[in-house]
């Protein structure tokens, strides 16, 4: 298979997945989410909100870039945008898996694991896409409100790794939708992890917290253990978080992410090569 033939068969799962009505809905929902930012900024602003006798709304950084960067955070932390990634992804594979519909990308004389990942980079457009429309329409009303200063260039490395987390998401995804070959399945599996990820996390902040009342033979165990927190999937998925100034970019959660993703499109594609398609 030459790489013409790979990049038609990915632009051919791009446009399906673009003629859904859950990948334009989330687009919509995105351009919405996008002026929430610069208008809770500028509510934020407005408010003049005192504590411990001084001015909050002086402390923040009244520009366009920053008034993107609550853009990014809404998205991101929302979980909206996440959401229709979930849900594309699973039509994506587990709906037209359980339509018998899947069998007609098989049909072409190319390898199996084109069809997980070409699934996968069609949703990595619309990320894009998605990250995109985020950015137009918040940066017009950030622009217009609070005019151009700002850092702009730590602010595109955070809309740069908004799409890192996305595919690693993304991917994670994917192999949940081929091992169950269900919609409902692959859902309720994300939902599952979410679950789990969301007691470890918990689990170690606690942990953190009483680590001091413990001998130091065991505090010394609990303190690596809680070194394992930029490791966890949570921690992956958010490597965007380091564009905040309070904020540093964490190698460790960026590394987890490469593994998260290599590790989930791997199986996927070995899982998928064995599977009966009916």
């Amino acid at each position: 298979m030459t790489p013409r033939h790979f990049l038609d068969i990915w632009r051919s799962e791009t446009e399906k997945l673009f003629s859904r009505a859950s990948a334009k809905v989330g687009l919509v929902f995105s351009a919405l989410l996008a002026v929430l930012g610069p208008l809770f900024m500028w509510v934020a602003v407005g408010a003049q909100i005192s504590m411990n006798q001084s001015d909050l709304s002086g402390g923040i950084d009244q520009s366009g870039a920053m008034g993107l960067m609550w853009t990014l955070w809404v998205r991101n932390n929302t979980w909206i945008v996440r959401a229709f990634v979930l849900v594309l992804v699973a039509l994506s594979f587990a709906g037209e898996y359980q339509a018998r519909t899947i069998r007609e990308d098989l049909v072409r004389p190319v390898p199996r694991w084109t069809v997980p990942v070409s699934k996968w980079l069609a949703v990595g457009v619309w990320s894009v896409a998605s990250l995109f429309v985020t950015f137009v329409f918040g940066g017009l009303l950030s622009v217009i409100v609070f005019g151009f200063d700002g850092d702009w260039g730590q602010l595109f490395l955070g809309y740069g790794a908004s799409v890192l987390a996305d595919l690693g998401f993304a991917a994670l995804a994917l192999f949940i939708a081929v091992a169950s070959r269900s919609v409902a399945g692959t859902i309720a599996g994300v939902f599952a992890y979410i679950i789990i990820d969301w007691v470890l996390g918990i689990s170690l902040r606690i942990v953190s917290a009483i680590s001091g009342v413990f001998p130091m033979e065991l505090g010394s165990v609990l303190e690596k253990a809680i070194e394992l927190r930029p490791f966890l999937p949570s921690a992956a998925f958010s490597v965007w978080e380091g564009f905040y100034e309070s904020m540093d970019w964490e190698w460790k959660s960026f590394a987890s992410l490469a593994v998260i993703t290599l590790v989930c499109m791997l199986l996927s594609e070995r899982i998928f090569n064995r599977l009966d398609v009916p």
